[in-house]
């Protein structure tokens, strides 16, 4: 059974930051979990993907069906996940990007460049798929690390956080940059429980 996907698992700010996401409490080797372990869950993750908004431009490149993805596709997608994560949540704590992460991200897109064409949005150049080519794990990918390259080249990149308690990586868009959580209706009241009860916790016994 694939998971149930809402516009809560949709805060990171950009697509390819939702797509790191799918991986929860990255930082804890003991409650880290992934939500993408077959090729059924990739497939409803790029369609809600489309959905809640995530995707914005690059949704023609995302309808990907489940039987689409092999075993090595399924890796591909992985992987590339992976170096997103990378290359975002060491900007995000202000570390040196790894320049690995951003040459898988640079592959990624450039192998699709054969099955797409440039378009113009609102935020300058972006690949769409080209006239009679049918959506693959390739484009999907594409869509994905473009969108990580327009994020990494955007001011957008010194506004990115970690939620404290999910480990998200997130924009900060805030007026005043002060977003501490990727959701305050999650883990933002999450945590101030936690510290109710810390602090009205009864004293042990002696």
């Amino acid at each position: 059974m694939t998971f149930s996907w809402t516009q809560r698992q949709f805060v990171g700010g950009a697509l390819c930051l939702d797509f790191a996401n799918t991986v929860f409490y990255a930082n804890d080797a003991e409650r880290r979990g992934d939500r993408l372990r077959h090729a059924s869950d990739i497939a409803s993750w790029l369609e809600a993907a489309c959905r809640f908004g995530a995707a914005g431009c690059y949704a023609p490149m995302l309808a990907v069906a489940a039987d689409a993805f092999d075993v090595a596709a399924v890796a591909d997608m992985l992987t590339l996940r992976q170096a997103v994560d990378d290359l975002f949540r060491a900007v995000a704590i202000e570390h040196a990007p790894s320049s690995l992460a951003m040459r898988r991200v640079l592959f990624e897109l450039g192998s699709a460049l054969s099955q797409t064409e440039i378009a113009t949005g609102p935020d300058g150049l972006f690949p769409t798929l080209a006239a009679s080519r049918p959506q693959t794990p390739v484009t999907a990918r594409a869509a994905i690390a473009h969108s990580a390259i327009a994020l990494s080249a955007s001011p957008l990149s010194g506004r990115l956080k970690t939620c404290p308690n999910c480990s998200w990586i997130f924009v900060d868009r805030s007026r005043n940059a002060s977003r501490l959580w990727c959701d305050m209706l999650t883990c933002g009241n999450r945590a101030k429980a936690r510290r109710y009860h810390e602090v009205h916790r009864e004293p042990a016994k002696t």
